[in-house]
């Protein structure tokens, strides 16, 4: 018997019907989180100044307006995936540099202002930064220094300071990795040293102190141990404290959050000393993770968010009754593929709350706000399927950039 249509001929059965239910899932969602539709996945999103700025597999960075919900800028950023981007201050010109890096082992440098209709600037590229996939990239702005983790196992340490318009000279090689690495996290020590977190595709997080060796063209990278807990891939790392409600209140224990493909989010308190990691559980892999009191103080309670491959987000908070427990207090559907990027939009100023930004490998970005997320969804209205404009990847790419992405 003869398939109705040539492109199924080489899908399987569940491939097609995790086709069909995403179809099903978009029509359904076509409006729930009020979604900017940008026509390709996007890899990683970063919310900035009121706007946020997408890496997608295509290679290009989009910069969205989060209110009006319309791409002002498309940069040909890379040949390959973009897979990372980072904004740190230029040193010279008023305008912010944002970095880019992508499976095509590049990483560049773009002068960017805030108007969307500058002619920009040919970027500095540094070809064959890496020897494999770059997939993380991490400033640390008071050393003069951008971090990046490959599929080849290293970190690499890479000179900001300068005019930035020549390709970076790498400063220092880490080879500690057995696996390729995946995200990166840092926060600045009392002594002006750096604390920096590394998380690879085995599970394994390193703790690293950087120092800028001055008057030398080198840097100091000493490893001060682990940090133990995951089985499998670490995708996100997130470190901070849960914000005061006012100048009296004591501070917080410091916190480290991580994402896995263990189907887990763990919390590690890092002050006064390591403790064991609170875990929680999962269906899927974890994507990402936002701790939300890191971010904004007042809360009711320290809520902290969730993406995952299942296409939900999830919110989380302490258990009412349980001390030490937490659960799930809100699934939030709308995604209808992968969801890999979490931010916070702050609107308190205009007076309308606070918001989140979600994105992921369904192609678009959505706003949430908080307070509305923790009400009780309302069912979605199922509308006509409209006809697809083709932009997207086929299942075939899809499958191709997961596992690229698990590397």
């Amino acid at each position: 018997m003869q398939a109705d249509n040539d492109d199924q001929l080489f899908r399987s059965a569940d491939q097609l019907s995790k086709e069909a239910s995403r179809t099903n899932k978009a029509n359904r969602h076509k409006r729930t989180g009020d979604p900017i539709d940008l026509g390709g996945k996007v890899l990683r999103a970063v919310v900035r100044n009121g706007e946020v700025w997408c890496a997608t597999s295509g290679g290009s960075v989009k910069r969205v307006g989060l209110e009006t919900g319309s791409v002002t800028q498309s940069i040909p950023a890379h040949r390959g995936p973009c897979t990372s981007l980072a904004f740190v201050s230029a040193p010279i010109s008023p305008s912010s540099l944002l970095i880019t890096a992508s499976w095509d082992k590049t990483i560049r440098v773009h002068r960017i202002t805030s108007s969307p209709t500058f002619a920009p600037i040919r970027p500095a590229t540094t070809a064959d930064a890496h020897a494999d996939f770059i997939k993380t990239l991490l400033p640390l702005p008071t050393l003069g220094l951008l971090v990046s983790g490959s599929s080849d196992k290293t970190l690499k340490f890479w000179d900001l300071r300068g005019d930035l318009v020549q390709p970076l000279g790498c400063l220092e090689t880490v080879r500690e990795h057995t696996r390729p690495v995946e995200a990166l996290e840092a926060r600045v020590e009392s002594d002006g040293r750096v604390r920096l977190w590394s998380a690879d595709s085995m599970g394994m997080i390193r703790v690293w102190t950087v120092q800028r060796v001055e008057g030398e063209e080198r840097v100091s990278v000493k490893e001060e141990g682990v940090v133990e807990g995951h089985k499998t891939a670490v995708y996100d790392l997130k470190i901070g404290r849960p914000l005061p409600d006012d100048d009296e209140e004591p501070l917080a224990p410091e916190e480290l959050w991580s994402s896995s493909s263990d189907n887990s989010a763990l919390r590690h308190l890092l002050t006064p000393s390591p403790s064991p990691a609170l875990a929680l559980p999962h269906p899927y892999y974890v994507k990402t993770v936002l701790p939300l009191s890191h971010h904004v103080a007042g809360l009711d309670k320290p809520y902290v968010l969730t993406g995952s491959t299942d296409e939900n987000i999830r919110v989380w908070a302490p258990h009412a009754v349980t001390p030490g427990a937490w659960t799930c207090v809100r699934v939030v559907e709308g995604h209808f593929n992968e969801v890999n990027s979490l931010g916070v939009w702050d609107r308190r100023a205009k007076g309308e709350g606070v918001w989140i930004v979600s994105a992921g490998l369904d192609g678009t970005v959505r706003r949430w706000k908080f307070e509305d997320i923790l009400k009780p969804p309302p069912e979605p209205v199922e509308e006509e399927e409209e006809e697809k404009d083709g932009m997207g990847m086929t299942e075939e790419e899809e499958r191709e950039l997961a596992e690229l992405m698990d590397d």
